[in-house]
């Protein structure tokens, strides 16, 4: 999907700012995953929340790196 088609199908869409982020373990101590908290500086499409965080599958807690293929 391109942008526009991305855009027309999600809502809400929101412009945001990266406040924090962490690097963390899962619960088994397994998988690293880094979570990323943002402030929305504006609705563009439908109204979003205020706040949100985004988890993903990844990162690096010294001195063990995970990485998912494709995403660098």
């Amino acid at each position: 999907m391109d942008l526009s088609e991305l855009v027309s199908t999600a809502d809400p869409v929101v412009n945001a700012r990266t406040v924090a982020s962490r690097v963390r373990w899962n619960v088994t101590g397994s998988q690293i995953f880094t979570d990323t908290e943002f402030e929305v500086i504006d609705d563009a499409k439908g109204i979003g929340p205020k706040k949100l965080t985004i988890s993903q599958l990844g990162g690096q807690i010294d001195p063990v790196e995970m990485t998912v293929e494709g995403t660098r």
